[in-house]
């Protein structure tokens, strides 16, 4: 037999030879060491020797991912949601849609009623099938002395759904107004503020010859009144400006309005839209009824689009605003009437009613995302002008600002935004009720 030469047996002899000097391993064991060493060697070579492998060992490392996959799939089991998830969705399905539209009886009324005017809150009431319409009312104030009552009868659905028709009733107050004076010049040292009070009631009417377009007018009557602002921390507009650089502060007026309109709203989820279109073009016509012949045209446009990706889970919004007024003549345009920029819904990195002037334009554009069920980013750029004159809009004159922002909602509307924007003259800090558009 051939032994292989092995380091490992040496140490077993030179142990024999040691303990037979030493006198410990008598000369007959010390005999029996060579059967040591071929016990050793036959150790070795079955160590050299190849294991068994079992039959059904994978053979290889895909194969293995194979069979562990399969034997997963034999204990699955139905998703069981946690009590925060479950609680977001009903969130989304079920409060929400409740508070924005409201169902017959008491509702609280949450909300602003007006730009700069605070957080509001007040009673409401909703009766179903009141002359064939839904009647609606509240009231509501804020802790800046902003208040409003309003009531609205409403028949969404005449004519088969091809007509519907709502008249209403409206009066409120709002003490503190800022006011910059007019122009894209303004400076915001000179923020002033006002009183307006104003009562209401009109009647609007359409037609709605496919689920996705309105073509109908509204008529109004509206009685303005002015006064000296209530923010003691601002004086108010007389004290900085001059009468001639606030038309309609001395005369007191009494307006008419006759507006006809065309509304396409091909957007969807309706209230907080993912994908679609929402294009709206306005011609009004104010008729001053004070004696004071100062009436004036106005044409509004409003064009809002909306892209999605990735499931709606991604969502491109943009919007272009156009505001134009023609007063003829010596007539003079009411400075409140104006259309204005600035504040959470238009120019984000300014005050609210910044710029106002009798034409406007403005873009908007926000990249929206989203993040948990109920709770959406973005990230938004503005930027407009306004201009005494239409040869005067100009982009390179445009105010610009961007930002990012949260909204949290769902396919029943947005019930809380908020912004923070930088740039013009920011950053600054909006929270507000609604979606921007």
């Amino acid at each position: 037999m051939n032994r292989p030469s092995n380091a490992a047996a040496l140490p077993l002899r030179a142990a024999c030879l040691l303990a037979l000097a030493a006198g410990v391993l008598s000369p007959a064991a010390a005999v029996a060491a060579p059967d040591l060493e071929r016990v050793v060697d036959l150790q070795q070579a079955a160590a050299a020797q190849p294991q068994p492998v079992a039959a059904d060992a994978p053979a290889t490392r895909a194969e293995a991912w194979r069979r562990l996959r399969a034997e997963k799939s034999t204990h699955l089991h139905a998703y069981v949601p946690k009590a925060v998830e479950k609680f977001a969705v009903r969130f989304e399905d079920e409060i929400i849609p409740r508070l924005t539209t409201p169902r017959s009886g008491i509702f609280p009324f949450v909300g602003r009623i007006t730009s700069g005017g605070g957080f509001a809150l007040g009673p409401g009431y909703r009766l179903l099938n009141v002359a064939g319409g839904d009647w609606t009312s509240y009231g509501a104030g804020s802790l800046k002395g902003y208040w409003q009552i309003e009531s609205r009868l409403t028949w969404p659905r005449l004519a088969g759904g091809r007509a519907f028709a709502t008249a209403y009733g409206r009066y409120f107050r709002f003490p503190r107004e800022d006011f910059y004076g007019i122009g894209p010049a303004s400076d915001r040292a000179d923020r002033t503020d006002f009183d307006l009070r104003q009562g209401t009631v009109g009647v609007t009417a359409a037609l709605r010859p496919t689920p996705w377009l309105s073509v109908g007018g509204t008529t109004e009557y509206l009685r303005p009144r002015l006064g000296p602002g209530g923010d003691n921390k601002v004086p108010n507009a007389t004290q900085i400006f001059s009468l001639d650089q606030l038309p309609g502060w001395v005369e007191q007026h009494d307006f008419v309005k006759v507006e006809g309109f065309a509304d396409a709203h091909t957007a969807e989820p309706f209230m907080n839209p993912r994908k679609g279109g929402k294009y709206r073009v306005a011609l009004a016509r104010y008729s001053d009824r004070s004696g004071n012949e100062d009436g004036f045209t106005r044409v509004d446009v409003d064009v809002q689009q909306y892209v999605s990706i990735l499931n709606e889970r991604r969502v491109f919004a943009v919007r272009a605003l156009g505001s134009f007024s023609d007063v003829a003549g010596g007539a003079e345009m009411p400075f409140y009437l104006m259309r204005t920029l600035g504040g959470g819904q238009t120019l984000r990195g300014f005050r609210d009613f910044r710029f106002r002037d009798r034409h406007l334009l403005a873009v908007q554009a926000e990249y929206r995302f989203e993040i948990l069920t109920a709770l959406d980013g973005a990230i938004f750029y503005d930027a407009g002008q306004v201009a005494p004159r239409l040869d005067r809009l100009r982009w390179r004159d445009f105010e610009r600002d961007w930002g990012f922002g949260l909204r949290f909602g769902g396919n029943g509307g947005v019930f809380l935004r908020l912004d923070l924007a930088y740039g013009g003259e920011g950053p600054r800090t909006w929270l507000r009720f609604g979606h921007v558009f």
